[in-house]
């Protein structure tokens, strides 16, 4: 008995993805019944044909190494990009858009392009079938009217193929070449089925991946890398490489090909959202589309080359990446990879508004101050103010305590610490300066009180230079001893050194152009810029165990910050207030 496919109507002949059968079959049943004539089946019924298209998993990195396990990064390497921008260069696998890495997982929609399909029966003799194009999930025939008769009852491997595969009519062969290869997504489906006399009959095929894929993607913070494009080369020699063959049925026979030149570029990229203001520091990825690999390609022969483009306010200069990270890795066929360039900015500023980002993309905002501490969903940020406190035109302060008094040698925080190692971790300068609970010695806000507490007056009292609209910027707090270590931290380093006969004391290195540079590239004022013995102190709200004892820290000509500890009376200092936000 003959089974007859006619292609004159699309509802005769559906490829559909990811529909459930039910639908599949309701698309048939507003046709005529099976009518069958001289043995044959009515073929204006038609069989249904579903294509799922196979999901892309998580690319294996590292598979050369033994032992090594699939899913993971492999170490980065750090490449200096020029014009103070240096990159975090990394093979990862790629999760976007990912089905869970499971047998069998197919996603919704198949990629629109060409198809052709064809049956092989039992006695591996061919029979044509038909071919269309599809488009966002229609398919439409090349050939209107045409006929494809089966017999009914009998079992056929059913074949589909994209046009990145060629049929030979005895078998099929996939060649990757240049420039063409590196746009392919061939595909190849396969599925056994017994042909149906039955009004209902759907074919369903799974399109699996003949290649490997990869993102070449910039990771960056608070703007989108904008104008960047980039190039692929290199070649690789042996065999194995370049053209896949397979039998009729669709049966990987040979791999081969001994010379394998890749070349392709620039490719645009584009970033995954459009630039917006943010509190906390938004992450942009900035891709090119995928580019696609031959199975089993060996990555180490790809060479990557970017240009054009800026990146926080600064023009990306030509750049050939290594491929040393990549010699472990081969890539396989239905994995998808992204070689991301991570590119940090080197300073955060926090503006008027409350948001953070770099000067380059300020537009109508103001900074106020430099971040030490990234605000994220669940903690709090923290930035130090441009500039010193001033309160009435003076912004050098002495404890207003009486010398001698109750006050000068009181306990005012409600934790101390024991010495620099101990005090590094205080970053509580917030609860000091603004909560009275915090202060057992006479239970007031320190911020409110300039006498006795001169310091956390100025801090709490200190005003920007513009008017602050966030909302999210809280008081500004005088900062403790860990607050420091986190500005130093963020913009060059902190490794103190104490002097283990006097633990109170110690010193530090610190790139003193660094770290000004920070702030007086926003119009602020650089750290310990002059002091009238050749250094300049700035107050701490930590206190040590000792009685009386509060660190401070000072700077002298040299790339050396030193910290101290003394009575809180004899002290005259400034104040380099922070905030949280």
């Amino acid at each position: 008995m003959k089974f007859k496919v006619n292609q004159n109507s699309m509802k005769k002949i559906l490829f559909i993805a990811g529909l459930v059968s039910t639908m599949l079959l309701a698309a048939c049943s507003s046709e005529e019944s099976v009518v069958k004539e001289d043995g044959k089946v009515n073929a204006a019924k038609g069989i249904t044909f579903r294509l799922t298209e196979e999901a892309f998993v998580p690319g294996v990195t590292n598979n050369g190494k033994a032992g090594a396990k699939g899913t993971r990064a492999i170490e980065t390497q750090t490449v200096n990009l020029g014009n103070g921008l240096v990159a975090e260069v990394s093979l990862e696998p790629d999760t976007a858009d990912m089905a869970p890495a499971a047998t069998g997982v197919t996603r919704a929609t198949v990629s629109d392009g060409h198809y052709t399909i064809y049956a092989v029966d039992a006695s591996n003799v061919r029979h044509d079938g038909i071919k269309g194009t599809m488009t966002s999930g229609v398919f439409t025939p090349d050939v209107a009217g045409q006929e494809w008769f089966l017999n009914g009852g009998e079992t056929y491997t059913f074949v589909c193929i994209n046009d990145a595969v060629t049929d030979n009519g005895t078998g099929l062969r996939y060649t990757y070449s240049m420039p063409a290869g590196i746009n392919q997504n061939a595909m190849i489906g396969v599925t056994t089925h017994t042909v149906s006399n039955t009004e209902h009959d759907v074919v369903a095929f799974t399109m699996r991946h003949q290649n490997a894929r990869i993102r070449y993607q910039v990771t960056s913070y608070t703007t989108p890398c904008v104008g960047a494009k980039f190039g692929i080369g290199g070649s690789v020699s042996g065999t194995g490489y370049g053209i896949t063959d397979y039998d009729v049925k669709g049966t990987q026979t040979a791999r081969s090909g001994g010379f394998l030149a890749i070349s392709f570029g620039p490719i645009t990229m584009t970033a995954d959202h459009p630039m917006t203001y943010s509190s906390i520091v938004e992450t942009y990825k900035t891709s090119t589309p995928y580019v696609y690999y031959p199975d089993a390609f060996p990555l180490m022969y790809a060479q990557y080359t970017m240009s054009s483009g800026t990146l926080y306010g600064e023009s990306l200069q030509a750049k050939v990446f290594p491929t040393a990270l990549m010699n472990s890795t081969t890539l396989q066929k239905n994995h998808s990879y992204v070689y991301n360039i991570k590119v940090k900015p080197s300073v955060l500023y926090l503006f008027q508004d409350g948001t953070v980002g770099t000067l380059a993309d300020k537009g109508t905002r103001t900074p106020i101050g430099v971040v030490v501490k990234e605000k994220t969903a669940t903690e709090e940020g923290t930035a130090v103010a441009l500039k010193e406190a001033t309160v009435s035109g003076n912004n050098d302060f002495t404890y207003s305590t009486p010398y001698g008094s109750s006050s000068m040698f009181a306990t005012t925080n409600s934790t101390t610490y024991a010495d620099i190692n101990d005090g590094q971790n205080d970053v509580n300068g917030y609860k000091w300066t603004w909560e009275a609970a915090s202060n057992p010695h006479d239970h007031v806000v320190k911020a409110n009180k300039y006498q006795d507490y001169t310091p956390y007056y100025a801090a709490g009292h200190y005003v920007p230079d513009v008017a602050v609209t966030g909302a999210n910027v809280g008081h500004w707090y005088l900062p403790a001893l860990g607050d420091w270590a986190l500005l130093f931290k963020a913009l060059d380093r902190w490794t103190p050194t104490p002097n283990t006969t006097y633990p109170k004391s110690g010193t530090f290195p610190w790139d003193k152009t660094k770290v000004n540079a920070a702030f007086t590239a926003a119009g602020g004022k650089g750290l310990f810029a002059f002091g009238p013995y050749g250094y300049l102190i700035y107050w701490t709200s930590t206190e040590y165990t000792q009685t009386m004892m509060f660190p401070y820290l000072y700077g002298i000509s040299g790339n050396t910050i030193n910290i101290d500890a003394n009575a809180k009376h004899n002290i005259t200092g400034k104040v380099r207030p922070f905030v949280h936000f």
